[in-house]
């Protein structure tokens, strides 16, 4: 009788055992990590469409848009940086469970699962499937976060480390720049506040103007002034509202400075009332809106086309608070830089109106020929001033050895792009108003469309100056007042001494 009993015990005993390792093995190695311990995670970054995270009663929903764009909502509204949310995938992907608690089940309540401290994450792929986790108490005397959910059938534990990276995930991938990334080439118009003045940039055919009331607007600095009396080419009138030339290196690094430059501080949720309390946000000291299509990079924006911020006045000379989104954050002090001053350094005082950077060859000749050329190689990269996209063309004889002679051209084609007016005169078609001991020509050359610009650099002759000439600005004896004149239409500048200096070095190398 007991042996017939140990006969049938034995094979119910075989399946039992094969049963279990069957359930430990699941067909491989996916069940035995899920009741000993392993991945917390089984979810596939690549495919996920949406995450939802409940901390502290709140709920954030990250969705994915096209490609890499993921839109923030919920208790939080702000842009998403998507390489630091790939971050946080990964660091998710790699989180360990522990092994399942004997005697418990999902959700245990045992485990405050619907406490103040209790986490809710749900991750959601593309073909449907979910990934549900909850996250509760603390274990008192482990540390160790009681879970429930990730395809186990009863609780576990993670370290205090997960329960961290999963509450601060919303906060965690926020854009950590003052501004999200966009091409700002894209840009169409920039609308400026500026104590309580507003302001528009407009481009047009890659150049920015700056609309004003006119020459005598306050903003328009008196050199630009002067120059708007005798020449026209640095102003525009688009449905009766002037538009000054405005300088596009000075644009830039203002869209620079309010956008791409990092925050100090991007304010948590449980901060943000004493923040805006703290940096007076409620009294907007400037604001800046960027236009353009497509410039906003959330893919659930009301209006991609438009990104904007505004600044509280100054805390001190290194902070500033502002608000994008009406959202706090703090920005430290290369913003400062570009929004202290007025609207006045927005406005163009080159000498040159065409963008040298953007031409395709540049020559300075002497009575004896050319003494340095250069081309812009556009299929070169470099310094953010494009200065290395340019190359000296022979004759190299004057500017040393290879090294040297790019070195010099570059320089060269970079500061006279940047070359100031120091004085404007009338215009004259009387050649000898310029000396002709040191005469240079000055040709730029655009090859797309075509244009060509050839201007006379040289010591201006008192004696010939036209009439109603202002008095020259002072300048070294040697060479003494240098002018730009273009024989086309008889534009007439005095500029510092540079050009003849540069040429008379050229020439002594010959």
């Amino acid at each position: 009788m007991i042996r017939r009993v140990l006969l049938t015990l034995v094979p119910l005993g075989l399946l039992l055992v094969a049963g279990v390792l069957l359930i430990l093995r699941g067909g491989g190695s996916a069940g035995k990590e899920l009741l000993l311990g392993g991945p917390l995670l089984d979810m596939d970054p690549a495919t996920i469409s949406q995450i939802l995270v409940t901390e502290n009663g709140r709920q954030h929903r990250l969705v994915r848009g096209e490609g890499t764009a993921w839109s923030l909502r919920g208790a939080l509204h702000d842009w998403v940086d998507p390489r630091l949310l790939a971050f946080r995938l990964d660091e998710m992907s790699a989180a360990l469970g522990g092994a399942v608690l004997a005697g418990t089940e999902p959700l245990d309540r045992r485990y405050e699962f619907n406490g103040p401290q209790a986490v809710r994450l749900v991750i959601l792929h593309e073909d449907g499937r979910e990934i549900r986790l909850s996250l509760g108490a603390a274990n008192p005397v482990t540390g160790f976060i009681y879970a429930s959910g990730a395809g186990r059938p009863g609780c576990f534990t993670v370290v205090r480390e997960t329960r961290d990276l999963l509450a601060g995930l919303p906060q965690s991938v926020r854009v950590q720049t003052l501004l999200p990334g966009f091409d700002p080439d894209s840009l169409e118009a920039i609308e400026l506040v500026w104590g309580g003045r507003p302001a528009r940039l407009q481009k047009e055919a890659g150049r920015w103007w700056l609309e004003v009331t006119g020459p005598d607007d306050p903003v328009v600095p008196a050199m630009a002034r002067e120059y708007s009396i005798h020449y026209d080419d640095r102003w525009r009138l688009v449905d009766g509202v002037p538009r000054v030339l405005a300088h596009g290196e000075t644009v830039a690094l203002l869209v620079y400075d309010v956008s791409e430059t990092p925050a100090r501080q991007v304010v948590p949720l449980d901060y943000m009332a004493e923040a805006r309390a703290t940096w007076d946000l409620d009294h907007i000291w400037r604001s800046i809106t960027l236009a353009g299509p497509g410039v906003d990079p959330d893919p659930a924006t009301d209006d991609s086309d438009r990104l904007a911020i505004a600044f509280a006045a100054p805390l001190d000379e290194v902070s500033v608070g502002a608000l994008r989104r009406g959202l706090p954050i703090l920005a430290g002090k290369t913003p400062l830089q570009s929004l202290a001053g007025t609207l006045s350094p927005l406005v163009d005082l080159r000498a040159l109106t065409l963008q040298v950077m953007d031409a395709d060859t540049v020559t300075l000749a002497g009575t004896d020929g050319p003494l340095l050329r250069a081309a812009h190689d556009r299929s070169l990269t470099g310094r953010f001033d494009g200065r290395d996209e340019w190359t000296a063309l022979p004759p190299l004889s004057r500017l040393g050895d290879e090294d040297n002679a790019q070195t010099t051209a570059r320089h060269f084609v970079v500061e006279l792009d940047r070359l100031p007016m120091v004085a404007v005169l009338p215009p004259t078609t009387d050649r000898e108003v310029l000396r002709d001991d040191e005469r240079l020509r000055l040709t730029i050359v655009w090859n797309d469309p075509p244009h060509r610009e050839e201007y006379d650099v040289g010591v201006l002759a008192p004696e010939h100056l036209p009439t109603g000439s202002p008095p020259l600005a002072d300048a070294p004896v040697n060479p003494g007042p240098v002018g730009l004149w273009r024989p086309a239409d008889g534009r007439l500048l005095q500029i510092p001494s540079g050009l003849v200096l540069t040429g008379r070095n050229l020439a002594r190398r010959d």
